[in-house]
């Protein structure tokens, strides 16, 4: 018996959540690797199949098929070409990204799809630059006329998110059925506009103290407390507008004619910026930690701080590190955040009698986005492409579909009861807002 036929052996006796868990911290070597994901796949089909039998709900886990050498590949190419054509080809470059993602994130052995139009995707892109130039324009030869602007522009920006969410989810496929999205500018608005007004006001608000401190026409405490109230009363409307935000996408999208449906609550929101806001003092205190060991090692070797600093590279040493500390903080901070978020969504979203499942876990997506940060800094961000779909492998592998029955009779229900689409689906505006 050859070593790859004991190692085989010894994965085959684990438990499927063994294995799982194994390949998530990366216990295992380049070489039993490959092994012990097609010894998970083994043991998931079949207990898939049993639970079919039994009748019971059967767990589809999302898998992520891809390698960062084949990305790297796409997107030095889509970079090159971008560069050359001064941003025009970036549209086809989303195209070619999407579809590599799309195509290589498998539910129950079949990949996803999507099917933009790059000339639509590029005259959207010409008008969101031509809005965002205009914005900058006003604001460095009309600074007082800025915010009063963008609220005059703000009923425009639900027209544009809806053209976006109904793009996206109508280019977006799976088996060869259509996502859809039904909901109205008017709904959105109901949804979203007052929050977001509410804001731009804060925001308008801030920087008007800000200006009236720098004058000198209110104290500098004064011109803290307030400044400190309003960023306080921001921090305050996000979770509240990311709640209707993620409530309106989900309840207008659509598999097929079967529509999603969510149920979390504001309070549930509150608590994942609460956990995910806590984590930055923490992290911050992280960063100070590995500052300060830096220095008292240096004493520790007979340097003294300014005397490092003054030597050839001693300070760009230091720069590194606490650069370096920083970026894997916010790296985890961003990557938790986000982690919370989908699993709540997740956890408490239905399509038609079928639920989703988000299982993300704290220390996992912390070692993969701290390794990121790490690896991107090292290389330059050549490490962008391992980054991306290390994330998406993930992501995926923590996330599953829970059907009631038969995932393959659901699917073909939907098929029939969906409407065709046809052409509409190539429109003007793509913006890049991802569940």
């Amino acid at each position: 018996m050859n070593d790859t036929d004991v190692l085989r052996k010894n994965i085959s006796v684990m438990e499927e959540e063994e294995i799982a868990r194994r390949l998530d911290v990366g216990m295992f070597s380049d070489e039993a690797r490959p092994i012990a994901e097609e010894e998970l796949e083994k043991k998931r089909g079949a207990r898939e199949k049993a639970e079919k039998e039994a009748g019971e709900t059967v767990v589809y886990r999302l898998q992520f098929t891809g390698s960062g050498g084949e990305y790297f590949r796409i997107w030095i190419v889509n970079l090159l070409l971008s560069v050359l054509t001064l941003g025009i080809y970036s549209a086809w470059a989303k195209v070619r990204r999407e579809q590599y993602f799309h195509r290589n994130t498998l539910l129950d052995g079949s990949g996803f799809d999507y099917h933009g139009n790059p000339k639509s995707i590029l005259k959207g892109r010409i008008i969101a630059v031509a809005f965002v130039a205009g914005l900058w324009l006003v604001d460095h030869t009309a600074h007082a006329f800025y915010y009063p602007v963008v609220l005059a522009l703000s009923p425009f920006i639900p027209w544009m998110m809806i053209r976006s969410f109904i793009f996206r989810s109508r280019n977006t496929s799976f088996r060869g059925l259509h996502f859809d999205f039904h909901g109205t500018y008017k709904g959105l608005c109901k949804t979203y506009l007052a929050p977001f007004i509410a804001l731009i006001f804060l925001g308008w608000a801030i920087a008007y103290v800000g200006v009236m401190g720098a004058e000198g026409r209110i104290r500098p405490g004064e011109m803290s407390s307030m400044i400190g109230g309003l960023f306080l009363l921001m921090l305050l409307l996000m979770p509240m507008l990311l709640h209707r935000f993620k409530r309106f996408q989900l309840d207008h999208l659509a598999f097929g004619a079967s529509r999603f449906e969510s149920h979390f609550k504001l309070r549930s929101f509150y608590g994942v910026f609460l956990r995910a806001f806590v984590l930055t003092p923490a992290l911050i205190g992280v960063v100070l930690v590995l500052v300060f060991a830096l220095i008292g090692f240096m004493v520790a070797q007979g340097f003294t701080v300014m005397g490092a600093l003054g030597r050839p590279g001693g300070g760009i040493a230091i720069g590194v590190m606490v650069a370096l500390a920083y970026i894997m903080a916010i790296s985890v901070q961003q990557a938790y955040f986000a982690a919370l978020t989908a699993n709540l969504v997740w956890n408490n979203t239905r399509l038609d009698t079928h639920a989703f499942k988000g299982d993300q876990a704290f220390w996992g997506i912390c070692k993969v986005a701290a390794s990121n940060g790490l690896f991107m800094f090292l290389t330059l961000g050549l490490y962008w492409p391992w980054a991306k779909v290390r994330l998406a492998r993930y992501r995926a592998s923590h996330t599953a579909v829970l059907t009631a029955g038969d995932f393959d009779d659901f699917a073909a229900g939907a098929a029939k009861e969906q409407s065709a689409i046809g052409e509409e689906i190539a429109d003007i505006f793509d913006f890049d807002i991802s569940l």
